[in-house]
C-alpha cells in the first residue's frame, strides 16, 4: 500500500519573510523558527512560496506564522542580481538570490536568466563551490 504525504515543509516564521526568498534556521535555536537567510548563511533550508500573508501585507509571513517552503528541486527564487542560466545562488543579507563565489556555500543554480527583482527558477543543490 502506498502512503501520500505532503511533501511542503512548514515551519515557525521569525519575523517578517517575504515570497520567493531564501530562509534559514534563527541562530537563537527556537524550535522550527526560521528567518530571511543573510548573506554567508550555512543554515539556509529552503525557499518561501509565492503567496502572500491572506492577502493583507506583502509578506509571505509574519513573526508567528507557518512559513511555507517549496518542495522539490526546482524552484523559483527572486534576484537581486542579473544572472546567467548555470549561476550558483547564494543569498544576500535579505534573502534574494546573489552570485556565490568559490569556497562558500551555495544553495541553488540558475535555470534560467535574470534580473535583478525577476523570479527565475533554479534548482535545488547546496554544495560548496570548489
Amino acid at each position: 500500500m502506498s502512503t501520500m504525504q505532503n511533501d511542503t515543509p512548514a515551519v515557525r516564521a521569525l519575523g517578517d519573510i517575504r515570497p520567493f526568498r531564501f530562509v534559514a534556521f534563527d541562530a537563537t535555536g527556537t524550535d522550527n523558527g526560521v528567518v530571511e537567510a543573510d548573506a554567508g548563511d550555512l543554515m539556509v533550508i529552503g525557499i518561501t512560496t509565492g503567496d502572500n500573508r491572506s492577502f493583507d501585507s506583502a509578506n509571505h509571513s509574519e513573526n508567528g506564522d507557518v512559513c511555507a517552503l517549496q518542495a522539490g528541486g526546482i524552484k523559483r527564487v527572486e534576484l537581486n542580481f542579473t544572472c546567467d542560466a548555470g549561476d550558483r545562488l547564494n543569498p544576500d543579507a535579505n534573502g534574494l538570490a546573489v552570485l556565490g563565489s568559490v569556497g562558500e556555500a551555495s544553495f541553488a543554480i540558475a535555470l534560467e536568466d535574470g534580473s535583478a527583482a525577476d523570479v527565475i527558477r533554479c534548482l535545488w543543490d547546496p554544495q560548496i563551490i570548489a
